[in-house]
This record gives C-alpha cells, structure tokens and sequence, in this order.
C-alpha cells in the first residue's frame, strides 16, 4: 500500500515539473534560434554591403579603364595621322633631293666641260697674247688694218675671258648652293624619318595597352556591359531633354508666330474700317454743300479734272528682332572656331558605330566629345542666342545657343559666363570644362538643325 502511495505523488510530481522544463527548454531554443537569426541577417547585410562596395569598385575601375582606352584611342589616331604627314614629308623629301641631285649631276657636267673648254682656249692663244707676246702678236700685222684686227681680237678675248671666268664661278655657286640644300634636305629627312620612327614606336606601344585594357576589361564582362549600358542612357537622357527643349521652342515660336499673324490681321482690319468711315464722311460732307452758282455772263467750261495721285506702294520691312538668317551660319560650315580654346583630342567620333576596340560592342553619339588640358575654356563657334542652360547627369552643365535654324550644344561644363536670353559673338567664353569623376577634362559638343543631329567635326576647324 505505501508502494503504491509512492509511485502515485512521484507520477503527479513529474506531470507537475515537466510542464515548466518544457516551457522553459522551448524558451531557451527560441532565444538560441532569435540570436542565430539576427547574426545571420547582420553577417548577410555586411556581405551585401562587401559585395555593394565592391561592385561600385569594380564600376569605377571599368570606367577608369573605359576613359583611358578613348585616350589611348585618341593618342592612336593623332600618331597614324602624324605618320602619314611624316610619310607625306619623307616621300616629298626624296622626290626633291632627286631633283636637286639631278641638277648638281648636270651642273657638276657643266663646269667640267667649261673648265675643259676654258683651258683648251687659253693653251691656244695663251702664247701669242702673252704681254711681249701680245704686242708682237699685235704688231706683226702686215698693214694697219690687220693690226687694228689683231688688236680687237685681243681685246674680244680678254672679254671673253672675262666672262668666261664669271660664268664658271657663278656655275661652281649655284653647285655649291644646290649641295648645301642637298645637305639641308637630307638632315631634314633623317630628323623627319627618326620622328617617323619614334611615332612609330609609340604607336606600337598604344597597341599593345589597348589590348592590355580590352583584354582586362572583357574579364569582367558583365561590369564592362553595366557600364557602357549607363554611359549610353546619360547620353540618351540628355538626347531627350534637348528635343524636349527644342520642341518647346519651337512651340512658342509656333504661338508668337500664330499671335502675330492674328494681330497682324486685326490691325489691317482696323485700318481698313477706319479709311471706310473716312471716306463715307466725306461722301457725306460733298452732298450736303450746295453747288455754287456761275457768275452773270461766265459760261461754266468743263475743266477736266486733276488725276488722283498715285499712291506710293507701301513698303513692308520684315521683322527682324529675335530672327536670325541662317545662310552666314551655312556658309561658314567648316570655317568655325573650334569650341575649345586650346589643344584638345577626339575621344568619341560622331554618329552610330563599333567600338574601336572592344568587339560586338556598338556606341551611338550625338556629338564628338573632346579631351581638353586643365583649365581649359569652351566658347561659341558662332555668333547666336543663347537659349537654354541646364544640368545634366554626366554632363554637368549644358549650354544650347541658337543660330537661327541651326543649334549648337556644349556639356561639361562649370563657371558659366552667360546667362539665358544673351546675344554671344563667335569665341565669347561660355564657361570651363569641369573635371569629371575620373579627373578627365571633357566637353561634349554638338550641332544640329532643330532636333536633326549633324556631324560637328564638318562645322568646325
């Protein structure tokens, strides 16, 4: 019986403890999972936060690369356009020093044989006119007629001499100046061939870390993508804001023109209400004015009646203010300014085309942009209205001046020193081109005729 009592208060003991143990193992399970939980997510937002920063990194070192391939690029094209003027210079080189050697040939042959020719006259009658030679040679005529030949024959050939000597002294410096230009030519195509050379060698150079880039950038090939996936939508956005602006223009232009036009209208109208009132007034001022009778004795004559004055055809000035012609800005294609005061290189050409370097990789610019040196300034490559000035991501600040039909464009810039509404004349300073993120000084430029994009490099100098 007492066994029995034990096992019962042991068995309601357990089913009083195990409850609370439950409880409380399953409160510390949830703390252990709670706690794994947030080292988990903070462990996972510090990797997403690795993996941002790294991706950024990894953009911006594309992007670096990116803008030193076009500056590469750009010392390429101004190297093969150096080679061929040097080639241009060495061919021309050597077609003139064949020349000049042909002529120190021919000269070199001609005072030979006027050297030879002169001393085979003066061993003919360098006897006999000797000075006791020439007096016998003189006298020894046989009457004064001979002696009077003799003695102009004397005299022609001391003439002759005379002349003969200068001509081959004159013969010997022409020789003499074409050797020196020979020699001049010829160090100027050993300097000109040895700067051929050294272009050369830099170009090799360029080549290879243009392929060096290609081959690092197309490693991370996705980045590569990303990035130049952003370059062209900058370019893109800034393409739409400038048809958006130039639509909007040309709307107001379309109601100012569509308001003249109506107040134009209204003013004929007035005027010719006006001249019909005037005339009905003086219809009416006739009719009412009794004629006057003709004196006693005076017959009324029929005098003919004076022809109304011709009216002087009236002259219609076309409006000039805020209209600007657009043939001097045609006519001045390929005569402008260039938009940069200073050197500068063309990193990115016109229009849509291949990358030059990476392969399946096509890029589409509205304009050229261009490489300038620190603290260069942009300007106005002809006279306009400047009509619009905006920011825009990637191009800092953008400045738009219209040339009648024609518009033309400068971004990168900063420090600008016109405001919108400013007439500027051809190479006024519009502002300097700002360093972009990767410290490169830039100014993209464009032309165009309303929102038709043209090729600026066929504008400009």
């Amino acid at each position: 019986m007492r066994i029995r009592v034990c096992c019962f208060l042991l068995a309601m003991l357990l089913l009083a403890v195990s409850p609370g143990a439950e409880a409380r193992k399953t409160k510390a399970s949830t703390t252990r999972t709670s706690s794994v939980v947030k080292s988990e997510k903070k462990s996972a937002q510090k990797d997403v936060e690795t993996a941002r920063r790294d991706l950024e990194a990894n953009k911006k070192r594309t992007s670096r690369e990116l803008n030193r391939l076009e500056s590469i690029r750009a010392d390429i094209d101004r190297n093969h356009a150096s080679i061929d003027r040097y080639q241009q210079s060495v061919d021309s080189l050597n077609r003139q020093m064949a020349t000049v050697n042909t002529s120190v040939s021919e000269l070199e042959a001609e005072l030979a044989e006027l050297r030879q020719g002169y001393a085979r006259e003066l061993r003919r009658v360098q006897p006999s006119l000797r000075p006791m030679g020439r007096l016998a040679f003189i006298f020894g005529g046989k009457s004064i007629g001979e002696i009077y030949r003799r003695m102009r024959y004397a005299g022609e050939f001391n003439r002759w001499r005379h002349e003969r000597v200068q001509h081959i002294e004159k013969v010997a410096e022409t020789l003499r100046s074409r050797r020196q230009y020979l020699a001049a030519l010829d160090a100027e195509r050993r300097g000109t061939l040895n700067e051929l050379h050294k272009t050369r060698n830099m170009l090799d150079a360029s080549e290879i870390q243009t392929r060096n880039i290609v081959a690092d950038l197309q490693r991370d090939s996705k980045t590569l993508r990303e990035t130049l996936a952003e370059r062209q939508k900058r370019a893109q956005n800034l393409d739409n804001e400038l048809n958006r602006i130039i639509a909007d223009e040309q709307r107001r232009e379309a109601e100012a023109k569509k308001q003249r036009e109506a107040e134009e209208r209204k003013r004929r109208a007035a005027e010719a209400e006006r001249k019909r009132k005037e005339a009905e007034a003086k219809q009416k001022a006739r009719e009412q004015k009794p004629e006057p009778k003709p004196a006693p004795g005076t017959e009324k004559k029929n005098t003919p009646k004076p022809e109304p004055k011709a009216t002087e055809p009236k002259v219609i000035t076309p409006p000039t203010t805020g209209v600007v012609t657009t043939g001097s800005f045609e006519a001045a294609k390929g005569k402008m300014l260039s938009p940069v005061a200073g050197s500068y290189s063309i990193i990115k050409k016109f229009g849509r085309q291949q990358h030059p370097d990476i392969p399946n990789v096509t890029i589409d610019n509205p304009g050229v942009d261009l490489l300038t040196g620190s603290g260069a300034t942009a300007r106005a490559v002809f006279a306009g209205t400047v009509t619009a000035i905006f920011r825009q991501d990637g191009y800092n600040t953008i400045v738009m001046i219209r040339h009648g039909d024609y518009l033309t464009v400068y971004g990168g810039l900063d420090g600008i020193s016109v405001k919108r509404g400013d007439s500027v004349k051809a190479g006024q300073t519009l502002g300097k081109v700002v360093a972009d993120g990767t410290g490169r000084n830039v100014l993209h430029f464009e032309v165009r005729r309303e929102r038709t994009k043209l090729n600026p490099l066929a504008w400009i100098k």
